[in-house]
């Protein structure tokens, strides 16, 4: 089965299971684009958020449908993209920052990553820490499986460092820090996690993201602990 029918069959089970359970509104994620997620000469970049929120009630595909399009423009999404650029120029070995190019290339690096929120249905502009963690606890098993299914290169979670260390706690795949204690790089599987806040915080300049996600990769690589796909 091909990723993306492995993926629509996943979802669809997820969907069925909210439903049942009365809740309303949910909203697909997964790779943006499965031809360029799975064909990229670059490392495959997962993102892992909070939740997304339908403004008129209405599910929607987030990933599929709605970042493929002219969504690229929000704050929110143009700092994914240029979060994305840094991990695949530190693995590139070209590190510096350059926010036209980002802007210029931002709708192919959106094209490239998938998007997995912890909470698909019933999205709030605002994020519970007890709503995200009883979302978690119940569709743990779902969400284990999403991210195996797209078997990413790195994992970005935007303010979920502590959901994805929930998710893998007691498998054998558990996250392992890299480095001293209170450093926000893990390792998961073969796969890097960087730890970092939402891409939609606003007290933070693009170039800061920008040098921490590729400083901590730099730093992965240099450790022998990622490796250049």
């Amino acid at each position: 089965m091909t990723i993306d029918r492995e993926m629509a069959a996943l979802l669809g089970q997820w969907r069925e299971r909210h439903e049942s359970a009365g809740r309303r509104c949910f909203i697909s994620d997964g790779a943006v684009d499965y031809g360029a997620w799975a064909g990229q000469n670059t490392p495959r970049v997962c993102w892992l958020l909070k939740e997304a929120y339908s403004g008129d009630g209405e599910p929607f595909d987030l990933a599929g449908a709605y970042l493929a399009g002219d969504s690229h423009t929000w704050r929110t999404w143009k700092r994914v993209a240029c979060v994305t650029r840094a991990v695949h120029d530190a693995f590139g070995g070209k590190v510096g920052y350059d926010g036209e190019s980002v802007d210029r290339g931002k709708q192919d690096l959106l094209r490239s990553v998938a998007i997995v929120n912890v909470k698909k249905s019933d999205g709030a502009k605002t994020s519970s820490s007890a709503d995200l963690m009883r979302y978690e606890s119940e569709d743990r098993d779902l969400l284990r499986r999403q991210l195996e299914i797209l078997a990413p290169d790195v994992v970005v979670c935007g303010g979920t460092g502590w959901l994805m260390r929930r998710i893998w706690e007691g498998t054998r795949t558990p996250l392992a820090p890299i480095g001293a204690p209170g450093d926000t790089v893990y390792s998961w599987g073969s796969a890097l996690v960087l730890s970092m806040h939402h891409p939609g915080q606003r007290n933070i300049c693009a170039s800061d993201d920008y040098y921490a996600a590729a400083g901590m990769c730099l730093s992965a690589l240099a450790r022998g602990i990622a490796k250049r796909p």
